[in-house]
């Protein structure tokens, strides 16, 4: 016999499954509830065969099976937000079992499932279109620095200049190119100089949002990693490993930790087109990829960051490229500002919509359908029926057969 496990379940095929002890046999018409998991509180259904201890098991009688699968995803944030457990949350059942569940007659609660199947399926088709949003925006932004670093973008504004790029390096850019010194936890302190850590590099920003401060003695060695405007900070351990930051504001007193390079160029005036060169995958970030050494945690040394090769267009070349790149970046940015409005309102739409159905306002209502308690009453008699002929027919039977 076919066992639904939990990775099953998420993907909607029937694999089998070990414990064949703790299964509970599962029929088309069955609601099934993840009742513990990363993943606890989704529902499905539509599959034959048995279900493992993780899931729950509802078997409607009254109820339209869509009916109560819908319910249970309309509260599914709910019960999401109040697990039970410290260790592998699962549904809480004081909770679970006291949702309070509309019985409109069957025939009411086939009209909303109809309704449900007609809407649902073209909010979540909208949900598919906008999460794709995120991946063409990043497409976007990686084709711009593409154009900019190869010379594509000002092709032809170069035609009116006629001026060649400089094949350079890193090294010979720069003033010097160090990292924080070790050793500084002994400085910690809850105000003074910002210092700058590898978790504050991130998304190519520098973000201070989360910051370390230190006191750091006059005099001491790790005054070289003083931060000035226009240094290029790149993440040189770690999981953001090759993240490049430039420092577009005086920040006063700031520190690099071991974990980030500092970058004072020669002329300062290149660092916003060297940024690019740096986060862009087919120039600078994929030399610092290339060179990143280690699998558990990846790395980079100076040498790497000094080899990094640069083909340098002239300074007003450069700066009508950032000029370029800035304007259309800012257009990635608003569409990503009008994505996030959007995802918000169709996460909503759903919730609103089951709202609306489970209130009683999605499908039209008929006095003449069968309450739901009637026909309750008579599966309750029909049972106790069955159940009186099972006990006389047993009762009927030779005393070595019962």
């Amino acid at each position: 016999m076919p066992y639904i496990n939990i990775k099953a379940f998420e993907q909607g095929v029937i694999n089998e499954y070990a414990d064949k002890v703790s299964a509970k046999i599962v029929n088309e018409n069955d609601v099934l509830v993840v009742w513990d998991g990363a993943r606890f509180g989704l529902t499905g259904m539509g599959m034959k065969g048995a279900a493992c201890s993780t899931l729950m098991v509802l078997t409607p009688i009254i109820n339209h099976p869509k009916y109560i699968f819908n319910f249970i995803n309309r509260y599914y944030p709910f019960i999401n937000s109040k697990p039970k457990g410290t260790g592998t949350p699962h549904v809480n059942p004081d909770i679970f079992w006291k949702l309070q569940l509309p019985l409109p007659p069957l025939n009411e609660q086939q009209r909303i499932v109809a309704k449900l199947d007609q809407i649902m399926p073209r909010i979540e088709c909208v949900k598919e279109r906008l999460d794709n949003v995120p991946t063409l925006l990043k497409r976007f932004r990686q084709s711009v620095l593409t154009a900019a670093v190869t010379g594509k973008l000002t092709e032809q504004w170069r035609e009116k200049h006629s001026e060649l790029w400089e094949k350079t390096t890193l090294n010979n850019l720069s003033e010097y190119i160090t990292s924080g010194s070790r050793g500084w936890a002994k400085y910690y302190s809850k105000s003074g100089a910002i210092f700058v850590r590898a978790q504050n590099i991130k998304m190519d920003n520098l973000i201070l949002e989360d910051v370390a401060y230190v006191k750091i003695p006059k005099q001491t060695e790790g005054l070289r990693t003083k931060i000035k405007k226009y240094d290029l900070l790149i993440t040189i351990t770690g999981a953001n490993v090759t993240k490049t930051a430039i420092v577009e504001i005086d920040l006063d007193e700031a520190y690099v930790n071991q974990h980030v390079a500092l970058v004072r160029l020669k002329t300062p005036q290149y660092s916003n087109f060297i940024y690019l060169w740096l986060i862009s995958k087919v120039a600078g970030r994929k030399q610092l990829e290339d060179s990143a050494y280690g699998v558990g945690k990846p790395g980079l040394n100076l040498q790497n960051i000094k080899d990094v090769e640069i083909a340098l267009p002239p300074l007003h070349e450069q700066k009508e490229i950032v000029r370029q790149v800035d304007a259309l970046f800012a257009v990635a940015d608003k569409m990503e500002v009008r994505y996030q409005k959007a995802k918000m309102c169709v996460d909503k739409l759903s919730q609103s919509v089951l709202a609306k159905a489970f209130r009683g306002e999605l499908a039209a209502q008929d006095p003449a359908d069968e309450p739901a308690e009637k026909l309750l009453e008579r599966i309750i008699a029909e049972k106790g029926n069955i159940e009186k002929k099972k006990q006389v027919q047993k009762s009927r039977l030779p005393k070595h057969l019962t």
